[in-house]
């Protein structure tokens, strides 16, 4: 479906105009006294949507409107775009069974002595981990740390303030290194240019992942404490990140292999009721511009790899993200993103011509 520039604002307004009387609705039922116990996570389900448009309309508009538009195809198991003449199913998936055989557990090895400092970006993963491990711990000292790149989601220091304090668990935000992942940042997006088939999963998110690794190692050594990481499996098996070095380094998600749903439901309750996890851009505002980068580049999302790994084992839900990863292409190749790539560009001194070939 092409749209004409007028025809793209006409739309424009009537999406806007969606979200707000889909936040409108939302806002009055989940305020509604009379919302019974056992409807508190579905309420609460409702509260995150409204406060994030991307995820209002991926969950509530893309359904119906997908009907109406001729998508490329997808695996039917994940959600890895296929070419013309490949069957219905991914390799990947095809393949999946014997690389399931080979996936081997790392050991969860917590010692009286221990003093643990665990990474958190504010996203649910490392509040989950933090929640149960204080839960499955309760005598391990834990320190929490919010590394600012400078570019924190809206959510992230608020729900990471609401876990700790909900646990009285020893919490502290570092922002002395903002001006060093300003400049790893733009270097990172400046490669990008210089490699056509890069993503920015690869080069950018990479990048300020190893810079947040490396002060979180430089933190536990001088603390000598162990450091804990919310990697996921399917994160530890995409990324070499400098963590995975550290010998007594430690990723509970990698052992306990929570699915998505019992993350989020955990998550909340640990933050409170006022926590809030979006799908795409909790932890930074960086993650929304980068997909939108990587779909221009690339014609695809660098995060779905990780996300369709995820779903062949199981931890999320095919539907839910195939929405999401479909709504967002489609958003971008129709120009909806574009103020937001260019804003999150130039507070980098940098501009398309920068960034793109």
């Amino acid at each position: 479906m092409t749209f004409s520039r007028k025809r793209r604002i006409k739309f424009r307004l009537n999406i806007d105009n969606s979200f707000v009387s889909i936040a409108r609705l939302f806002r009055s039922k989940c305020s509604n006294s009379d919302t019974f116990p056992d409807e508190r996570v579905i309420s609460e389900d409702k509260e995150d949507s409204v406060s994030d448009p991307f995820a209002v309309f991926a969950q509530y508009v893309w359904p119906f409107l997908r009907l109406a538009i001729r998508l490329p195809r997808r695996c039917d198991k994940c959600v890895t775009l296929l070419q013309n003449d490949e069957p219905n199913t991914c390799t990947f998936c095809r393949g999946y069974v014997a690389e399931k055989n080979e996936v081997s557990l790392r050991p969860l090895v917590i010692e009286g002595g221990d003093r643990l400092l665990l990474l958190l970006s504010g996203g649910k993963d490392g509040i989950y981990v933090l929640g149960r491990l204080r839960e499955e711990y309760p005598n391990i000292p834990i320190e929490c740390v919010l590394i600012d790149t400078g570019f924190l989601g809206p959510r992230a220091l608020q729900n990471a303030q609401a876990a700790t304090e909900r646990l009285r668990v020893d919490f502290r935000v570092v922002r002395s290194y903002i001006g060093q992942f300003r400049i790893v940042l733009r270097e990172a997006f400046c490669k990008l240019k210089r490699n056509p088939s890069a993503s920015c999963y690869g080069v950018v998110d990479y990048a300020e992942g190893n810079l947040i690794f490396d002060i979180g190692i430089r933190l536990a050594k001088e603390s000598r404490q162990r450091i804990v990481s919310g990697l996921t499996s399917s994160q530890l098996a995409l990324i070499d990140a400098p963590i995975k070095r550290v010998p007594d380094a430690l990723f509970p998600l990698d052992t306990w292999r929570p699915n998505e749903e019992e993350i989020l439901v955990a998550a909340r309750h640990v933050a409170g009721r006022g926590s809030r996890f979006g799908p795409l851009d909790t932890n930074s505002t960086l993650i929304l511009p980068m997909s939108a980068l990587d779909i221009l580049r690339n014609g695809f999302c660098g995060f779905e790899p990780e996300f369709s790994r995820n779903i062949r084992e199981g931890v999320s839900d095919r539907t839910c993200w195939l929405h999401r990863f479909e709504a967002l292409k489609w958003l971008v190749e129709n120009g909806f993103l574009d103020r937001c790539l260019d804003e999150s560009l130039a507070s980098l001194d940098l501009e398309r011509k920068d960034v793109l070939s």
